[in-house]
């Protein structure tokens, strides 16, 4: 998080108008007690504000007590970050979590894109995953497409994002630097 908000401040910088950064939160610091207040530490010391990042957090963090993870999860959206459910269809959530704690993304997990091509099932669980996040206007990302083919049907079945090393490889900074001043 502490480099995620240098590397903001970095490019912010150098004149580059920077989109919000997902920043993925393993389970373990995410249920860790003192995940908020480092949280909040960490922007206030580097001065960058939480609007700057999409917290990832994979859907088996959602596996606490309900109120705690209410007020958590409220705080986070309060500061004012956006929120995304990493990994989505590999754990056991309660789908009311979706509204009731306003995610603002769903990603389906890579383990379901890399097949769908051969694999129905795994076709079907990507289409039942869009179709939720449609049905709650909630926008969903497909991780780990590295197939045209793969593309082309999360497309048609109405996935309205995707990611993956079809569309770009991981980059260092520089090259991120030089894509945003030519956007």
């Amino acid at each position: 998080m502490r480099l995620a908000c240098r590397q903001i401040r970095a490019w912010r910088k150098a004149g580059l108008v920077v989109p919000v950064m997902g920043v993925n939160i393993s389970p373990v610091q995410f249920g860790h007690p003192d995940f908020l207040t480092t949280f909040r530490r960490i922007l206030e010391e580097e001065q960058v504000e939480a609007a700057a990042f999409d917290v990832e957090i994979t859907e088996t963090s959602l596996m606490r007590s309900g109120e705690e993870l209410a007020s958590l999860l409220g705080e986070i959206k309060r500061l004012g970050a956006r929120l995304s459910i990493d990994d989505f269809g590999t754990g056991y959530s309660s789908l009311i979590y979706l509204r009731r704690f306003q995610i603002d993304k769903l990603k389906i997990d890579q383990g379901f894109v890399r097949n769908m091509e051969s694999d129905s099932a795994n076709a079907s669980l990507c289409q039942a995953i869009i179709d939720i996040g449609r049905s709650l206007a909630i926008p969903v990302i497909a991780e780990g497409v590295e197939t045209q083919g793969q593309f082309d049907m999360l497309r048609e079945l109405g996935c309205s994002e995707a990611q993956g090393y079809l569309l770009a490889r991981p980059e260092a900074p520089e090259a991120i630097a030089a894509r945003l001043a030519k956007a």
